[in-house]
């Protein structure tokens, strides 16, 4: 192999494993918010519908959180 042969598969090399880094980033934080902005709308629009108490509210939450999400969610 002469001297150009090494340096550019080197530099495909990294090249490769900075593209699969910002991929692999790009996922986790899609991931990140998908799972957090859906939760905050949710709570915030039926919440404010709804009319709950405070006690509503915590029971309401303790079954969510019992009994994990329903079939639609």
């Amino acid at each position: 192999m002469n001297r150009e042969s090494r340096g550019s598969s080197k530099l495909r090399a990294a090249t490769r494993q900075t593209a699969s880094a910002g991929l692999a980033l790009a996922m986790v934080c899609a991931l990140a918010i998908s799972a957090i902005m859906p939760v905050a709308a949710d709570t915030k629009s039926r919440a404010a519908k709804s009319g709950l108490t405070d006690d509503q509210k915590i029971i309401h939450l303790l079954n969510r959180i019992g009994f994990g999400p329903r079939p639609g969610d």
